[in-house]
């Protein structure tokens, strides 16, 4: 692998597409991802990747937080890398920061055209945000999932299921509704 520092990568999720090897990550505190051990920067300095997903066409779709430079804060938000390019864009999936990186997507799925992301909101609470697209582009709604972290998700056949906890319990949802 191709690093920034080799004393402080970090590897948090690997994706094999039957092309390609992606694996996300940190390297010198700034989110980065892998593909088939050439570096791919994606954002600035304290940021971090910690997800991976890809579509059809080879698009990736990497989850973690960012750090805004304007303000300062943390939050959860997405690298969208297109298949075949070299630089990544990068999606805010909330409008309020936090102070710590304890905001993040933790989890990511890509299903029928649409980008599902899991983690923990800037307020501390479990998260499942899923986006919809509208005549204007792509815009991120956010729907509570009642819990205090969701670490995992998977969508199958339109069923959403999302593992994580609710501050005491290993649960997981289906479609929304917690189950311990």
């Amino acid at each position: 692998l191709d690093f920034v520092n080799w004393n402080t990568a970090r590897a948090t999720s690997i994706l094999y597409d039957s092309s390609h090897v992606y694996i996300a990550g940190v390297d010198n505190n700034q989110s980065v991802c892998w593909k088939d051990g050439s570096l791919v920067l994606l954002g600035g300095s304290s940021s971090a990747a910690n997800a991976t997903a890809a579509d059809a066409a080879g698009n990736l779709y990497i989850g973690g937080y960012c750090c805004d430079s304007n303000d300062g804060l943390y939050y959860p938000c997405y690298w969208k890398l297109l298949s075949g390019a070299s630089t990544a864009t990068m999606v805010k999936l909330e409008s309020s920061g936090a102070s710590s990186p304890g905001t993040a997507v933790n989890g990511i799925a890509f299903y029928s055209g649409l980008v599902y992301a899991v983690g923990v909101s800037a307020d501390g609470r479990a998260m499942l945000w899923k986006d919809k697209f509208d005549t204007n582009g792509i815009e991120m709604s956010s729907v509570l999932v009642d819990g205090t972290a969701a670490t995992s998700i998977a969508v199958c056949y339109g069923n959403v299921y999302v593992a994580g906890t609710d501050g005491t319990n290993a649960v997981y949802w289906m479609n929304g509704v917690k189950t311990i």
